[in-house]
């Protein structure tokens, strides 16, 4: 049987949230309602029937709400279940032109009665607002703290996890099952949170923080309330400020700086090469050589986000031990490759540095 509550991802022309509820299921026909919580459009609810044959899955997309132009009125989705049904994946597509993949798991932890009934249409106006977060270390207790945080003031009971981790994307629903996942990696730096009451039939507040390893990371909260999605905003940004890093967060704020500044050293070294040719090929060797693997290690090592799931982090100056080496090594490179390009050959190379 597969009646009860799935939650999922949605890709393609549309990303987002999927909730699904299958209702009923006679014989080999299924029945039951969806909610995607677009990350960048509405919220979208519908109704689907369908079949089911062994692990397939086919079903017809009607009553979508809210009802207006540019939104569909009719799909279709097809997907595939694992053999434990606890799993599907498929493709989607609706009359609006829009189409793409999804995954979901069955929830274990409620059910749709224990959740509520899918809340249907809009209100009739809400706030969100969309901040950057800071760049932050987080054990399992900060990570309690910072849930703890952004669920209040909301009907939400159970927050839902999605994380990346070598190419794979999961999903947990409630602390306790991301907490105490044995499979889970020792650290995560590319996952989300989601605290929304449309999907326990408790209202429209919804708080989505969105953590990445290279990327800024931000927040979006969604209310009725205009001045409670401020205060909210202002308390998880509070929050993580007080477990950022200083060195990442020079680096992830001003980075871009760094390539500024060896460019014009490029360009003041330039003129002292003789010919086009070697200053083509000097430029070349640096940046392909020296550059690009220089920027590959200060993203390794200042991430954005690290989440320790077990353990906390010890001995933070380690992490700047491989960034200073490399940077170090560059330099010398670079006083080098300028010193042979400039004076032509080895031997001169070698006067240079003895003067």
């Amino acid at each position: 049987m597969i009646i009860g509550r799935w939650i999922g991802l949605v890709s393609g022309t549309n990303r987002g949230h999927l909730l699904i509820d299958v209702l009923k299921e006679d014989g080999d026909k299924i029945t039951g309602s969806m909610v995607l919580l677009d990350l960048d459009y509405p919220s979208l609810t519908a109704k689907f029937s369908g079949k089911r044959d062994g692990l397939k899955i086919i079903a017809e997309l009607s009553e979508f709400k809210p009802i207006g132009d540019g939104l569909p009125r009719s799909g279709n989705f097809s997907a595939t279940l694992d053999q434990d049904l606890k799993e599907m994946r498929g493709a989607w597509a609706t009359d609006a032109q829009t189409k793409g993949e999804f995954q979901a798991y069955k929830e274990q932890q409620a059910n749709t009665t224990q959740s509520g009934p899918l809340l249907s249409g809009q209100p009739k106006s809400f706030a969100t607002r969309t901040e950057v977060l800071p760049t932050c270390y987080l054990d399992v207790q900060g990570l309690v703290g910072l849930i703890a945080i952004a669920v209040r003031g909301t009907a939400v009971t159970s927050p839902m996890f999605s994380f990346s981790e070598q190419g794979d994307t999961a999903i947990r629903v409630g602390i306790e099952a991301f907490a105490q996942d044995p499979t889970l990696p020792d650290r995560l730096h590319d996952f989300s949170i989601t605290m929304n009451e449309q999907w326990e039939g408790k209202g429209y507040r919804n708080v989505q923080l969105n953590f990445t390893k290279y990327q800024q990371n931000t927040v979006t909260v969604t209310g009725e309330d205009a001045t409670w999605v401020r205060g909210k905003v202002a308390e998880i940004v509070s929050f993580l400020r007080r477990h950022q890093t200083p060195v990442n967060f020079l680096y992830r704020k001003y980075g871009t700086w760094v390539n500024s500044i060896i460019f014009f050293i490029l360009l003041a070294a330039l003129p002292s090469i003789t010919t086009v040719l070697k200053r083509l090929l000097f430029v070349v060797i640096v940046f392909a050589g020296i550059l690009l693997p220089l920027l590959a290690v200060y993203n390794r090592s200042f991430p954005s986000t690290t989440i320790f799931v077990r353990g906390t982090r010890s001995a933070p100056y380690r992490d700047l031990v491989l960034p200073v080496l490399a940077t170090v090594l560059a330099t010398l490179v670079v006083m080098v490759l300028s010193a042979f390009f400039t004076i032509g050959h080895w031997r001169a190379l070698v006067e240079f540095f003895k003067s």
